[in-house]
């Protein structure tokens, strides 16, 4: 291998390779900070919505607890002023009906039930009433029979159940039992259910989840194009200082190479003509101001020399004759 390319794959080596290695990790380094960016964005729609999502749904939760002590406050109100009337008697009373029934929302509505036979006394389907919810629930809706069985010591009572809505889909309910503190004149202890479907309190958020959504892609892609586009300049940019690397490296290659073929060249031009008994036109010309044309010169003075003592020891030819 010739000089020129030793020094070219040694000046490529120690220049491209690393610059090549940096390019590539500043490539990967922008790619991992695209990629985190994305993340964070990501996250930060989905923790919003889950937040809204929590807090709408705690509100939609104190909301019906509210619900079912004001009414249950008001059914006391009402017994103390009827100090007379009995259970039996609530399950035809319209002014009953009138303040344990009561809807909101698009399906939320009050109840009320004695417990000791757990019979709807007002309820916003009337078929319900007169029937023990221990036997028409209990078994088939065991987290609804959990929630109003837990009031039975008079403590009030929270909770979720799955219900089947209208359409055929089941959907999460959340409801509160509130116990009803004046009994009736027959010593029957009341409580006033409050119950809805809680996504009835978070549609707001779903209603703008797309919205977010969208936000969020849309922050993720002028991120990544950001991204690439950066990475495009990075590339463009490390390939050209590669060009200019590549071309200073030939420059290198030959400046130093060059002085030292012509010496090359000159030297066995020399040693050819030394063999063959010529002096007289034999020349050492290599003129740089570095090491080689010191070597150049040192050469071209043993040239000298050898041609003085070999002229003046030379046998005179026509003497011999």
């Amino acid at each position: 291998m010739k000089i020129f390319h030793k020094l070219l794959v040694l000046f490529l080596a120690l220049s491209v390779v690393p610059l090549g290695i940096l390019g590539y990790l500043s490539i990967d380094n922008m790619q991992e900070m695209g990629q985190s960016n994305t993340q964070q964005i990501e996250a930060l729609g989905d923790t919003a919505v889950n937040q809204s999502t929590e807090a709408l749904t705690e509100l939609g939760e104190r909301d019906i607890e509210t619900r079912a002590d004001l009414i249950a406050g008001q059914v006391s109100i009402y017994l103390e002023e009827n100090p007379n009337l009995t259970a039996d008697e609530l399950l035809e009373d319209e002014k009953l009906q009138e303040i344990g029934v009561q809807t909101y929302g698009e399906e939320g509505y009050t109840a009320v039930t004695r417990m000791d036979t757990w019979v709807p006394l007002a309820h916003p389907d009337p078929d319900t009433e007169g029937a023990s919810l221990e036997d028409t629930v209990a078994e088939a809706l065991p987290d609804f029979w959990a929630i109003m069985n837990s009031t039975r010591d008079g403590e009030a009572s929270s909770g979720y159940y799955d219900w089947e809505d209208p359409s055929g889909e089941v959907r999460p309910k959340y409801m509160h039992v509130s116990v009803v503190e004046q009994e009736t004149a027959d010593g029957v202890q009341l409580n006033v259910a409050s119950t809805t479907y809680i996504d009835e309190f978070t549609q707001p958020v779903r209603e703008t989840e797309e919205a977010v959504q969208n936000a969020t892609a849309e922050s993720t892609q002028r991120v990544e194009d950001q991204l690439a586009s950066l990475q495009n300049t990075t590339m463009m940019f490390v390939g050209g200082i590669g060009l200019l690397v590549v071309a200073a490296g030939f420059g290198f290659a030959y400046t130093i190479s060059r002085p030292v073929e012509k010496l090359r060249d000159q030297m066995m031009s020399v040693a050819e003509e030394v063999s063959d008994g010529e002096f007289d036109g034999t020349n050492i010309t290599v003129e740089t101001d570095d090491e080689i044309g010191d070597l150049s010169e040192a050469a071209q003075k043993s040239l000298t020399s050898m041609k003085y003592y070999i002229n003046k020891y030379k046998p005179d030819e026509e003497g011999d004759e």
